[in-house]
């Protein structure tokens, strides 16, 4: 009695994030069709074209057709690249395309508070020795020192930043 090797996983596509995708978010979720037969999808992501370097390597149990990456896993505003393969005991396949590639959205800082007078994202100590270092100098009405915007950096201001 002959019987016929099973064949291997089929072809498959991967689906979110496209090749060429931008703003996308440092913890996404890779995303690819079902490659009918697999057992496993092994998923690599690096910041290299050649691989070279993976930053993730992660096998995902068939059903399974993604992986959630936590949110600040990449960095911001970077190229990275990912490809999927499907694996059975009778062989593999490779994703459609073979592997695309993805810019991470930029760093949006947070904005800022009026006592944030050095523009780091923050109210400190800092922004204090700015404060005092202006104090009794005239200044443009309402810059970031002449908070009652009267072209004094006063005991007014002082008040308003605390």
């Amino acid at each position: 009695i002959e019987t016929a090797t099973p064949p291997p996983p089929a072809p498959f596509n991967l689906t979110y994030p496209l090749n060429g995708t931008n703003d996308v978010e440092t913890g996404p979720v890779l995303d690819w069709e079902e490659s009918v037969g697999a057992d496993s999808y092994t998923i690599e992501l690096d910041n290299n074209i050649d691989f070279s370097s993976p930053l993730i390597v992660q096998v995902v149990g068939a059903p399974a057709t993604e992986l959630d990456l936590a949110d600040g896993t990449l960095a911001h505003d970077t190229q990275y690249f990912w490809r999927a393969s499907s694996e059975n005991a009778y062989g593999g396949n490779v994703s459609f395309p073979s592997f695309a590639s993805f810019r991470t959205e930029p760093f949006v800082p947070p904005p800022g508070c009026d006592g944030d007078i050095d523009g780091d994202g923050d109210t400190d100590v800092f922004d204090f020795a700015v404060l005092a270092s202006a104090f009794g100098t005239s200044v443009t009405p309402g810059t970031n020192e002449d908070y009652d915007e009267n072209g004094i950096v006063d005991v007014f201001d002082f008040a308003v930043f605390i």
